[in-house]
């Protein structure tokens, strides 16, 4: 499920408006069946997308930690690193003087 997400994902990035997908949004019922089509294609990649989020999910509860506490701790480092720091001008986030 995982590669054929991937497939599907390569897919919409790559080569899904080749063709005659746009001439097809002109009309009303070519529109539909674009939209049908992308709304199946949205619902593989989120299957796909699950699949590897509870895998995440699984090795990061494993490892004591989850992605909410990472995000946290990457948040703080980078709110940290780019304050500039006590006596040094220059440093920080760029553009700050």
């Amino acid at each position: 499920m995982i590669q054929a997400g991937l497939r599907t994902r390569n897919f919409l990035v790559h080569s899904y408006w080749q063709g005659n997908r746009v001439i097809d949004t002109v009309s009303p019922e070519g529109r539909e069946r674009v939209l049908k089509e992308l709304l199946n294609l949205r619902d593989q990649c989120n299957k796909a997308a699950n699949l590897v989020d509870s895998f995440i999910d699984q090795h990061l509860a494993r490892a004591g930690t989850s992605l909410t506490e990472l995000s946290r701790a990457l948040a703080t480092k980078w709110k940290n690193d780019a304050a500039p720091k006590e006596g040094v001008k220059g440093e920080g986030v760029k553009g700050e003087e």
